[in-house]
């Protein structure tokens, strides 16, 4: 039955429902065009990271930021 209305659910862009183009365009900006040229940013600083090596930080920051701040709350 799933490869029946695959053509009609799955392949057509428009029926991609308004909750997943959050996952999606995360997945998307992580693994298509995963080069690792340079990125001039603001003030003329090169960024050389990778996008995946970007979001492991940016994460990793958040959750320690959210979990010590969790415990210091009174």
């Amino acid at each position: 039955m799933a490869g029946i209305i695959r053509r009609f659910l799955v392949n057509p862009t428009y029926a991609v429902w308004p909750t997943s183009l959050v996952t999606i365009a995360l997945n998307k900006a992580l693994h298509v065009g995963n080069d690792k040229t340079p990125i001039v940013g603001p003030f003329g600083k090169i960024f050389r990271a990778s996008r995946m090596k970007c979001f492991v930080l940016a994460f990793t920051a958040m959750f320690i930021y959210f979990w010590v701040s969790l415990f210091s709350s009174d």
